[in-house]
């Protein structure tokens, strides 16, 4: 992905059972910068200190404007959250395709060529 550009992480919920989605945006540095996190319930586990701007648009709740840096990010694939990372240019990956439930992923921006990148988009 370019510089500067959005990707997503988006999972259902482990007990509210509702869509979550994380935006993250990776810098020239190959820092991600966590944005924003948009969520439609409240409930265990779900943001409830405002680190941002809050607001709620069409029953989504925006905790917008986090601005936090992220070397990396790790979690574990959920077998119920079917986590996946959403491109900006409409690709969605889904980590169990690559991965069992339950796996620990880390997942860190590299660097590559545009000849690796032609490589590594031929292998999907």
């Amino acid at each position: 992905m370019p510089n500067n550009s959005e990707a997503y992480i988006d999972y259902t919920h482990s007990v509210e059972k509702t869509p979550v989605r994380d935006v993250i945006e990776i810098k020239s540095n190959l820092i991600f910068l966590l944005k924003r996190t948009e969520y439609s319930s409240f409930g265990a586990g779900l943001p409830t200190d405002n680190l941002g701007d809050f607001k709620v648009v069409n029953g989504i709740f925006i905790n917008s404007g986090i601005n936090q840096e992220l070397s990396s990010i790790s979690l574990r694939v959920g077998r119920i959250a079917n986590h996946s990372l959403g491109l900006e240019d409409g690709r969605q990956l889904y980590l169990k395709d690559y991965v069992d439930g339950g796996t620990l992923v880390i997942i860190r921006p590299v660097s590559v060529t545009r000849l690796q990148a032609f490589f590594i988009e031929k292998e999907d």
